[in-house]
């Protein structure tokens, strides 16, 4: 047994002290961590501060705080603790990396952005960036309706909000895609891939593309050549960062295997409703390659607020619902929380149209779920028990 002060003056005989080392690195990590992370069950702030995640009665339920610490408790007890019984939140509040870009870990996407109200469309921005959403994430399709009517409406609107609110562009990393043409409907040849860029750059009154994801692939184009234009668009200053959205793992190995430069994005639907890119292994390449994936639809497309056909099994809204009430939040930061605990640190893209929904969904960096809870999602998602 060894004794460990408990940070409020008393001393507590535990056993913990050979993790205290484990603690100490994990310290030393945070110390040197930007902006707010919560890896291991703490929040890293900007004043070099390590704080719990988890209140010290939910942390107790969980058996993650011992009984006799007071509140003044010292935080390496708790990590060593957390550490020993084996409870840790998978949950990362970290930004991420794209190339030479950080984001926030929640985005915001523009795929319902078809407001003429430009104040309001203006709010929505300002709101998503003042909940640390500096990802903003729209496409050349999105607000499309028919063949004349619609396309580049979201990159119009946002390009008018840019114009009355200069000074917005410097606070958020600014991402558009391109290649799906209806209705051919894709398109990722040279002559087009690089129009779609220029009429971006025009429709968002920006003079260059931060991020720019080919939307779709082009499985008529051969990707020597869509790796040609992407890199040549690069080197002239008109996109930064490269990405790929809905592209299989083969499909983004033969572009990678032709650029001179990395990815910084893949772009797949993942949510608690939609788990392919866990086996397909387009996770496993983000990994490999450093890349960061960027979910869309993290809320399956509204359907995790339905049940039955439209929406959740029984077995998942059972599993979703009860996190929920043990984590009094509702569903939406339990789903977006499941979404960001990958070790893959996904970026989850939200598209709420309220104001209030947007500033609600960080509470999804306050809540704890752990290997347990992540794989009963899982189980209940696929309805197959894991072998």
């Amino acid at each position: 047994m060894h004794e460990l002060s408990s940070g409020n003056g008393a001393s507590a005989d535990t056993d913990l002290a050979p993790y205290t080392q484990h603690a100490v690195q994990v310290q030393g990590r945070a110390s040197s961590g930007l902006g707010q992370s919560s890896k291991g069950g703490f929040v890293f702030h900007d004043n070099r501060q390590i704080e719990p995640t988890f209140d010290e009665q939910h942390a107790r339920q969980r058996k993650v705080l011992p009984s006799h610490v007071g509140g003044q408790h010292n935080h390496l007890v708790t990590l060593a603790h957390e550490y020993l019984v084996g409870v840790s939140n998978l949950i990362s509040g970290a930004p991420r990396s794209l190339g030479q870009f950080d984001v926030g870990p929640i985005a915001y996407g523009m795929w319902r952005f078809d407001n003429n109200d430009i104040s309001h469309a203006q709010s929505l921005v300002e709101a998503a960036l003042a909940a640390g959403m500096n990802l903003i994430d729209t496409a050349d399709i999105y607000g499309f309706q028919s063949v004349d009517v619609g396309f580049g409406e979201a990159e119009e609107i946002f390009g008018r909000v840019l114009g009355q609110a200069p000074h917005l562009r410097e606070q958020m990393v600014l991402a558009t895609k391109g290649g799906i043409t209806p209705p051919m409907p894709y398109n990722s040849s040279a002559e087009y891939l690089r129009s779609a860029v220029e009429a971006s750059l025009r429709r968002l009154q920006v003079d260059v593309i931060d991020l720019y994801q080919v939307h779709r692939p082009d499985m008529f184009t051969h990707p020597a050549e869509v790796a040609a234009t992407l890199t040549a668009l690069r080197d002239e200053g008109k996109i930064s960062e490269v990405g790929v959205s809905n592209y299989t793992p083969d499909q983004y190995d033969a572009l990678a295997a032709h650029l001179d430069f990395p990815m910084a994005t893949t772009q797949p639907e993942y949510s608690v409703l939609q788990l392919g890119p866990l086996r397909d292994g387009t996770f496993d390449r983000a990994m490999r390659d450093g890349v960061t994936p960027l979910a869309w639809s993290p809320l399956g497309g509204g359907r995790i607020f339905a049940d039955g056909p439209d929406g959740m099994n029984p077995e998942l809204t059972a599993v979703i619902d009860g996190l929920a009430e043990r984590e009094g939040v509702d569903r939406t930061a339990i789903a977006l929380g499941f979404v960001l605990a990958h070790p893959s640190d996904p970026v989850a893209i939200i598209g709420t149209q309220k104001t209030e929904r947007i500033a609600s969904s960080t509470a999804a960096l306050s809540i704890t779920l752990d290997r347990n809870d992540v794989y009963a999602i899982v189980q209940a998602s696929e309805r197959v028990p894991l072998p």
